[in-house]
């Protein structure tokens, strides 16, 4: 994080800019994990459901009504 505040001094940001980018964003992407994926598609009536493909933080689902 320090690192990304240095570059973004040197790139002329003040920090109250910074910081209100930060507060910003904070909260806003929060990752779902796959089981909560899973049980999204269970509640609105998907009978069935696979992970088919993952590879580091990208996942494949198939899912049939």
């Amino acid at each position: 994080m320090e690192r990304y505040y240095d570059f973004k001094r040197a790139n002329g940001y003040t920090e109250m800019e910074i910081s209100g980018k930060r507060n910003a964003l904070e909260n806003v992407l929060i990752t779902d994990t796959l089981d909560e994926h899973h049980a999204r598609l269970d509640q609105v009536g998907f009978a069935r459901h696979l992970t088919w493909f993952q590879f580091l933080n990208f996942v494949s689902i198939v899912a049939f009504k």
